[in-house]
C-alpha cells in the first residue's frame, strides 16, 4: 500500500471552497437544480450558482428557491427570480411539474447579489437579489443529464425554452432602487 503525504493533501484542499465569496454581484450561471423539499415540507429548488468570471470564477454559491403559497411577497420573490433567469409567465402557463422547473434551470446564466450571513457560527453566502444576465455574457449550455424529462400522460410537456439572453426589451441592469430582498430561509444545502 502507498504512504500518504496527508500534508501535501490538506494544503492541496485548502479552505477556499468553505470561505465565502466577497459580497458583490457576480455573472452565474446554474450548475445543479434539484427539486426537493423545505424541512417545513414546502416545495423548493435548490441550485449551485457557479462565477463564470473573475478572480473567483468556478466557485459555487449555493441558493434555495423555496415555493411559500401562504406568503404573496415570498411567492412575488420567487417567480420575479424565475423571470430573471429567462422562466416567465408563458413557461408555467402550462403547469410544469417542480422537477422540470429545476431541469430546465440547469446552464442559465444571471447575475446574483450576493452578502454574507453567519449561519451556526461561519459565515456562508446568501443570495440576495437575483437578476437578468448582461447583455454579452456567454450562456452556458445544459449538459446532456439536465434534458427535461418526457412527459406522461397526466403531465404536460414543458414549453420550448432558450437559454439565450433576455430579450431586447428584458432589463439588462438591475434598477436603480433595488428591490426588497427576501428574508433568508433556514435551509442550507450543505
Amino acid at each position: 500500500m502507498a504512504s500518504i503525504n496527508w500534508q501535501d493533501l490538506q494544503k492541496a484542499a485548502g479552505d477556499a471552497a468553505f470561505t465565502p465569496v466577497p459580497v458583490g454581484v457576480y455573472d452565474v450561471y446554474v450548475d445543479t437544480a434539484e427539486a426537493t423539499q423545505s424541512s417545513t415540507g414546502k416545495d423548493m429548488i435548490k441550485v449551485t450558482f457557479k462565477v463564470q468570471n473573475g478572480p473567483h470564477e468556478g466557485r459555487g454559491i449555493f441558493n434555495q428557491f423555496v415555493i411559500s403559497p401562504d406568503s404573496a411577497n415570498a411567492l412575488a420573490f420567487f417567480f420575479r427570480h424565475m423571470a430573471a433567469l429567462g422562466l416567465d409567465e408563458a413557461f408555467f402557463a402550462v403547469n410544469p411539474p417542480l422537477e422540470t422547473v429545476a431541469a430546465t434551470l440547469v446552464g442559465r446564466t444571471c447575475r446574483v447579489k450576493v452578502g454574507i450571513r453567519e449561519y451556526q457560527g461561519q459565515d456562508r453566502n446568501e443570495v440576495q437579489q437575483v437578476l437578468p444576465a448582461t447583455a454579452g455574457t456567454a450562456t452556458t449550455a445544459p449538459p446532456a443529464s439536465a434534458q427535461l424529462p418526457t412527459p406522461t400522460a397526466n403531465q404536460p410537456a414543458a414549453p420550448a425554452v432558450s437559454t439565450s439572453q433576455p430579450s431586447p426589451a428584458a432589463p439588462t441592469a438591475p434598477p436603480a432602487s433595488p428591490a426588497p430582498v427576501a428574508p433568508a430561509s433556514p435551509e442550507l444545502p450543505f
